[in-house]
């Protein structure tokens, strides 16, 4: 078991409040540049996306009725529904469509509320 030192330790509740903030501010600067990322790759012309709400979360429908749930990356901290179109655009110019939720993201949402919502918005359509 790794026991952390004294140093480690946050001194005050104003100190851990302090580091959760910062934490916040490196989440969202990351989540900026993830974003810029994903918006760099080029989103297949044919396929229709269309803004939906699944099981009351906002989400993104490709292609025909969707057939493929797609839960985006980022280790519910990081990724959007929008950034993530291109690759689910190449998933579904197979012929099926795909719902992707844009399910709420920690820190501002912590554990569960990415699963409540991807599980909310796999309701049948």
């Amino acid at each position: 078991m790794v026991q952390l030192g004294a140093a480690r330790r946050p001194a005050s509740l104003y100190h851990a409040q302090a580091c959760s903030f910062e934490l916040l501010d490196r989440t969202r600067v990351c989540l900026t540049v993830f974003e810029g990322f994903l918006a760099e790759t080029p989103m297949p012309p044919e396929i229709a996306v269309r803004p939906v709400t699944a099981g009351g979360v906002p989400a993104l429908a490709l292609g025909g009725e969707p057939a493929i749930l797609y839960l985006h990356g980022g280790g519910h901290a990081l990724g959007s529904a929008y950034g993530y179109r291109p690759l689910v655009g190449a998933l579904v110019s197979a012929g099926m469509g795909a719902l992707v939720p844009n399910y709420r993201l920690a820190p501002e949402h912590p554990l569960p509320a990415a699963i409540e919502d991807a599980l909310a918005s796999r309701i049948p359509w």
